[in-house]
């Protein structure tokens, strides 16, 4: 039988802990850059030239976190219209209602950097960013070894066959892509999971292999020993 006293207790300490937070908390503001040194083929911040075009009426994203930390989520993504910039501070009014951050409310002022910034939004037209200056994520799915993407081990053989995991409505299609790391090819190899991920993922662990990832399907490579580098398969 469940115990609906503890339920009841639970509920009321929950309850005390977010009014307490809405009239005593605060918030910080997290620095995202190490976030997208760490991933740097599916986390990708503003260019220089769009956090120079940013003006006032315009919206940046930021990462916000209660202090003390919520119990439901460890950070938010909210939305911030600008209503000043000077140098490298900017002033702006929350769009977006909280989830979990009772000492904020869509309204509130907040204060921040330029590099705070992890996405913008312009109320007109934002700036022209050249052909080679513009980004593209690596989206599309392939199935790898868990050891790879934990970084555990290294890409060590990859073949691309007919993609056979397109689902209906697939945002982020099967790419065709099957990668192993090391530990899949030792002597006293341990089973290693497989994981179902997009390629930006396989690549912020090890990108190595990022010159082949046109290959046609029927490709297949391998990591030489002596040299390093990546040679096709017999």
């Amino acid at each position: 039988m469940p115990d609906c006293r503890r339920g009841t207790l639970d509920g009321i300490y929950t309850a005390f802990l977010k009014s307490w937070r809405r009239q005593f908390g605060s918030i910080e503001l997290d620095d995202p850059r190490p976030i997208a040194d760490e991933a740097p083929y599916t986390f990708f911040l503003p260019l220089d030239e769009e956090l120079d075009a940013l003006k006032p009426g315009d919206f940046a994203k930021l990462i916000v976190r209660s202090i003390p930390p919520s119990p439901i989520c460890s950070a938010e993504r909210l939305w911030a219209r600008i209503s000043s910039i000077s140098g490298l501070s900017m002033t702006g009014i929350i769009d977006n209602h909280p989830y979990d951050i009772p000492q904020l409310s869509i309204g509130a002022q907040i204060a921040f950097e330029r590099d705070h910034v992890v996405a913008v939004d312009f109320l007109g037209d934002g700036p022209v960013i050249a052909p080679e200056r513009s980004r593209c994520g690596y989206w599309e799915h392939c199935l790898v070894d868990k050891s790879v993407i934990e970084k555990r081990s290294r890409v060590q053989f990859l073949y691309r066959e007919e993609p056979d995991l397109i689902r209906e409505n697939d945002r982020f299609p099967d790419s065709g892509w099957r990668i192993r790391g090391d530990e899949a090819f030792g002597e006293e190899a341990i089973a290693d999971t497989v994981s179902y991920v997009a390629l930006g993922v396989v690549l912020n662990a090890d990108s190595s292999w990022l010159h082949l990832i046109d290959a046609p399907i029927g490709s297949v490579f391998t990591r030489d020993a002596v040299t390093n580098s990546f040679v096709p398969a017999p």
